[in-house]
């Protein structure tokens, strides 16, 4: 993991994941989980361990990618594991980047996703990325209230997502 690159809020530390810890997590999940506490036995998900391997490739031969990949939310004060947030790459073309993010189910409701969330917009504006997108299933309430809180807005939808967009407020 890269505490060095980490991202502080009032109550937790979002840790951008290496090429190093990836592999070390498809091959001995307890070994890579050891130093987090309360992580659910069921993560990360195939899709999303499927989605880590893909950018492990990449993480390690172009390392200026970091940090445009998965990041594990763990609250502060005891290194619990809260859930995972990032982007499906970096900027594109037209300086945009997805974000997506899980959290635990014994982590939700307590205003995580939103201080994370806020905490890798911030991140990703003093990078390359001028403008954010999103994608929530038409019947997750929570998760739409949560972007529509941070000031994205509903620029579409298809037959199973909505789609949000949030622009730099340098663009």
């Amino acid at each position: 993991m890269d505490e060095k690159h980490a991202v502080f809020t009032q109550r937790l530390m979002l840790m951008p994941t290496t090429a190093a810890w990836i592999a070390l997590l498809a091959k001995d999940r307890a070994a890579a989980l050891r130093q987090f506490d309360a992580v659910p036995a069921d993560w990360p998900s195939p899709e999303l361990l499927s989605l880590m391997d893909g950018a492990r490739e990449t993480m390690r031969r172009f390392p200026e990618m970091h940090g445009w990949g998965v990041w594990l939310i763990l609250r502060r004060a005891d290194r619990v594991f809260v859930g995972d947030i990032g982007f499906f790459g970096p900027p594109d073309e037209n300086e945009r980047v997805e974000i997506g993010l899980q959290i635990a189910p014994a982590q939700r409701r307590q205003g995580y996703a939103r201080e994370a969330v806020a905490a890798l917009i911030d991140w990703a504006f003093t990078r390359r990325a001028q403008i954010i997108v999103a994608r929530t299933d038409h019947d997750n309430d929570i998760s739409q209230h949560l972007f529509d809180r941070l000031g994205f807005e509903r620029v579409g939808r298809d037959e199973e997502t909505i789609h949000w967009r949030l622009s730099s407020p340098h663009c």
